[in-house]
């Protein structure tokens, strides 16, 4: 049966190479009409050059030419451009020509005489592909517009590769690969409807995930503008719970130090001197804290009148107890409106967290240090009993 040359070989430009007058003239006769347009040299010295200078979509060339043959040609094509189909044409004993071509990953070769119905099957196999590359990439430029039109940064990735993101996208994260070296960037595993914290500058996204067979979308809307709503306690200024959900996922992974305290005999200050008195102590108490510990610590209201202080960078119990005596020492040292001296009980310690159950286990560590502070008699500090062992001894700089 008849084979059809493709429409899709009206898009495309073909180089064709053959030095014998005769074998062109009735090859172009045979396919000429079907493309877009013919480049034709007589070896393959004129072939490479109109390659270069010309947008060359399929090459058919013959192998046996002068001056440079269609395998020393084939090799600079691909060389320069590996993507573009290469068909040789070659006699019955050009056995090791063939195995050379076969090497410089040709995509095929037709035995001469040529087989007209053989020759389209590879022209409309070739010119198939062609169209569906140059259809997705027409869809990647049509994405790439309606991406970088949005304000929130996107990022399509095709398994754990990127594939396609918006210009907002690498405003703010840079030049990412894939989604392991995404995640591990942000330091946590991007889920839809979670919160992720970019450090530097420190910006805040909410992430929305659209999992498509081996397709993943991310869409992050920068949240930073509702930092105070969303991750800040109303009352004392100091983070709140849902901010330390956000922080959790970049201390997964690391050795951290902690300090949980919380206000001695406050039920008495609320009951001697009323609730707003009360809120005024919480408070100046944030206010005393944060001005006594380093600029990328982390204060956290925990509940009521019960604290906790995410020591950055600090893995060091011995350094840990210190800043928990200094807070210890600089809050008695305070005089509260209204009520004078006010104290606070603390527990202090460091722990590996792999996991957020190691958190739990570390926080209910705290805990209990903290009321074995009280019953010693409060203001003071306790170390948790921790089955870890020793502490790392990496001294690093307080303040």
């Amino acid at each position: 049966m008849r084979v059809r040359p493709s429409k899709y070989l009206k898009e495309l430009n073909l180089l064709y190479v053959e030095d014998d007058a005769k074998v062109k003239e009735a090859f172009l006769t045979l396919v000429e009409r079907y493309f877009q347009k013919v480049f034709v040299a007589s070896n393959g010295e004129e072939g490479w050059e109109l390659f270069v200078q010309n947008p060359i979509d399929i090459v058919i060339s013959d192998i046996r030419m002068p001056k440079m043959d269609g395998l020393a040609m084939t090799q600079k094509i691909k060389k320069r451009s590996p993507q573009t189909p290469v068909l040789l044409l070659t006699a019955f004993n050009d056995n090791e020509y063939l195995m050379k071509a076969l090497e410089l990953g040709v995509e095929g070769y037709i035995v001469k005489p040529i087989d007209r119905n053989k020759l389209f099957e590879k022209l409309n196999l070739f010119a198939q592909m062609l169209h569906f590359q140059k259809e997705q990439q027409n869809i990647a430029k049509l994405l790439q517009l309606l991406f970088d039109r949005f304000d929130d940064a996107i990022a399509l990735f095709e398994e754990d590769a990127l594939k396609l993101a918006n210009k907002k996208f690498y405003e703010y994260f840079g030049d990412i690969a894939s989604l392991e070296e995404f995640e591990e960037f942000l330091g946590s595993k991007l889920e839809d409807r979670t919160i992720v914290r970019l450090q530097e500058p420190l910006r805040y996204f909410e992430v929305s995930r659209q999992n498509i067979g081996e397709f993943a979308i991310f869409i992050l809307q920068d949240i930073t503008f509702l930092r105070h709503e969303l991750f800040e306690d109303e009352l004392t200024g100091a983070y709140n719970r849902k901010y330390f959900d956000v922080l959790l996922e970049k201390l997964i992974g690391q050795r951290v130090c902690m300090l949980f305290f919380d206000i001695d005999d406050f039920k008495k200050i609320n009951d001697t001197y009323g609730h707003d008195v009360g809120d005024m102590v919480l408070k100046k108490l944030a206010q005393v804290v944060r001005e006594n510990i380093r600029q990328n610590d982390e204060l956290i209201r925990w509940g009521g009148e019960e604290f906790l202080v995410v020591l950055d960078g600090i893995q060091n119990k011995a350094i840990a107890e210190r800043i928990g005596k200094m807070l210890v020492e600089k809050v008695a040292a305070t005089q509260f409106e209204q009520v004078g001296k006010v104290t606070i009980s603390l527990g202090a310690g460091c722990r590996s967290i792999a996991t957020k159950e190691d958190f739990q286990k570390l926080y209910k560590l705290l805990d209990d240090a903290l009321y074995r502070a009280k019953r010693a008699g409060k203001n003071r500090v306790e170390m948790i009993k921790d089955p870890e062992g020793p502490a790392a001894t990496d001294e690093i700089r307080i303040v």
